[in-house]
């Protein structure tokens, strides 16, 4: 995905775009990433095969060919660690990047888009194409990191297989504004998918998630559920639809969004669908915004706890109910560090 195709999926779908203001990536049009740019990369969360781009370029653990860099994930192979950096320098980084995820194998893919170089500006527009075979399971956690100035949309499209299971994290945590639209097809009877978003914005900072899940065969699962987390003048938007198919009977699909507005002025845009054709379905939606319990907080306060330390508590345990879902150990603990920087 270009930024050039961003701005005309913008043209051709502007309910999608409705919250989201593109005019400030007009600087970014003409700009080219220098090919001599370098980077100091952390050290991998755990064991695991590393590919890292910069800038939008392959730097290391994969070949590019035609423009995509393709992985073939298989029963040997449980665990990648994909790290995106950005130099720093105003330009456009575009990664297309194919996964395929073998019948039987069970993998863990840790996506890290990490803080820019001197917290420069750039954007990133990756996109990502998953299938899940047979019998697959896989658990995908992307966390993005800093960089206050830079801007990150990204576009994953995923298809699962018979009996295929998908888990995804997103942490949302940089970016002066950071898009995510995940796009999964539940192709397989049996397929399943389980999809978590965290938003961490602050500042007057934006962070949007988009979720379309479609169920095309019989006896599919779908759970989505976004926290978003918003302070000062910042901004979320949660764009969820869920469609069923006429055939895919013997669905179940929920989706949920629960945001914690800490500032008057901070606004949660909400758009939860359903679309539902077949007869022998359990659904559910909903979306929920507002600030802190107050009897909650009464209750930490009559004990002694300084009401701002009370808050950050409170804050802090939304936030960590999502975190516990991640299987993965060093994932999880990734995504921990991630959010206690964006608290000091």
């Amino acid at each position: 995905m270009t930024l050039a195709a961003l701005f005309e999926d913008c043209r051709r779908d502007r309910e999608a775009w409705r919250y989201t203001d593109l005019a400030p990536l007009q600087k970014f049009a003409a700009q080219d990433c220098a090919a001599s740019a370098s980077y100091v990369y952390p050290d991998a969360l755990s064991e695991a095969h590393f590919v890292r781009f910069l800038d939008g370029r392959i730097v290391e653990g994969a070949v590019e060919k035609d423009g995509v860099v393709a992985l073939r994930l298989g029963k040997e192979q449980k665990r990648v660690e994909i790290q995106y950096a950005l130099s720093g320098a105003v330009c456009e980084a575009a990664t297309k990047i194919k996964l395929i995820v073998e019948a039987d194998a069970d993998v863990v893919v840790i996506e890290r888009f990490l803080k820019p170089a001197d917290e420069g500006a750039g954007i990133e527009v990756p996109e990502s194409e998953i299938l899940l075979e047979k019998n697959a399971k896989a658990s995908f956690v992307k966390t993005i990191e800093g960089g206050n100035a830079a801007y990150h949309f990204a576009k994953t499209k995923a298809a699962l297989e018979d009996n295929a299971a998908l888990d995804v994290f997103v942490l949302s945590a940089g970016r002066a504004l950071a898009r995510n639209d995940l796009r999964v097809a539940l192709k397989g009877d049996g397929a399943s998918v389980k999809l978590r978003g965290l938003m961490l914005v602050d500042g007057k900072r934006q962070a949007d998630a988009v979720c379309s899940i479609a169920h095309e065969a019989m006896g599919t699962k779908s759970d989505a559920f976004f926290k978003s987390v918003l302070r000062d003048k910042a901004r979320g938007v949660f764009l969820g639809k869920i469609r069923v198919a006429p055939h895919a009977q013997n669905t179940e699909a929920y989706q949920l969004s629960r945001a914690l507005l800490l500032s008057d002025q901070a606004e949660m845009d909400s758009k939860p669908e359903l679309e539902i054709e077949a007869d022998d379905v359990k659904c559910g939606h909903g979306s929920a915004v507002g600030d802190l319990d107050e009897a909650a907080l009464f209750f930490l306060r009559a004990r002694g706890i300084p009401e701002d330390e009370a808050r950050e508590v409170l804050i802090a345990a939304f936030v960590d109910e999502m975190i516990e879902g991640i299987t993965d150990e060093a994932a999880r603990d990734a995504v921990r560090c991630v959010c206690r920087g964006t608290r000091e």
